[in-house]
């Protein structure tokens, strides 16, 4: 049977900050019927702060529109 036991005692885990370990605790919880769930995993603070960064950073390249438009138009979207 699973213990799920871990901790945060790495390196790596030094300058994590506690909404990223919540994050994992969620995530490892060995308990399905405690487990976090995608859509509760979407929602958990720590992605939604990760999200609001790509989002100021996001950059389309010009050519991305014309490629789907040629892509559609290959495949005969209706």
């Amino acid at each position: 049977m699973l213990k799920g036991e871990y901790h945060f005692d790495y390196p790596s885990f030094e300058t994590a900050t506690e909404d990223v370990k919540d994050f994992i605790s969620k995530c490892l919880e060995t308990d399905v019927d405690k487990r976090m769930s995608a859509d509760e995993a979407y929602d958990h603070p720590w992605i939604q702060k990760q999200w609001e960064k790509e989002k100021e950073n996001l950059t389309i390249p010009a050519e991305v529109p014309g490629n789907i438009l040629d892509f559609m138009n290959a495949v005969n979207f209706k």
